[in-house]
């Protein structure tokens, strides 16, 4: 439970490093880059210099994480039961149950910031709005940036 509550405090401090704006002075910014770790934001591996990924299957990515992860615990879980509690499902069924919650509880403010960054739009000069979180994405001009959106 206290780990639990540790990652959701340190993903509510990395919120505030979703300011790109703000410099923050050293060592606060190496403390909240060092937060992205704790999000499970996917532009830390900076796949873009192995395979270009496009905005939209950066999105779907980072969305389908949570899934990934819980599919894994699901057959990990039943790949287990079998073996340590003689195939008895419904006595196990409480702390797969805990462990999928606390995962959903680790993962919510990642999967929030990822489902809100397309609505947030920077106005250009030129007149265009792109997305702050996918710079390449014209705002509710594009398949791409609609198909993020609904």
């Amino acid at each position: 439970l206290a780990f639990t509550m540790t990652i959701i405090m340190v993903q509510q401090l990395s919120i505030v490093g979703m300011f790109k704006r703000v410099k923050w002075p050293e060592p606060t910014s190496s403390f909240i880059s060092w937060t992205q770790l704790i999000t499970f934001d996917m532009e830390i591996l900076d796949l873009s210099c192995v395979v270009s990924v496009s905005p939209f299957s950066h999105f779907a990515g980072r969305l389908s994480i949570i899934g990934i992860c819980i599919c894994v615990i699901l057959l990990i879980h039943a790949l287990w039961v079998p073996i340590a509690h003689d195939g008895n499902f419904r006595k196990s069924c409480a702390p797969l149950m805990a462990c999928v919650g606390t995962l959903v509880l680790i993962f919510y403010i990642s999967v929030i910031s990822t489902v809100t960054g397309p609505l947030q739009c920077l106005k250009h000069p030129n007149g265009l709005s792109t997305a702050v979180a996918y710079e390449s994405t014209i705002c509710w001009e594009t398949e791409e940036h609609l198909a993020m959106v609904w």
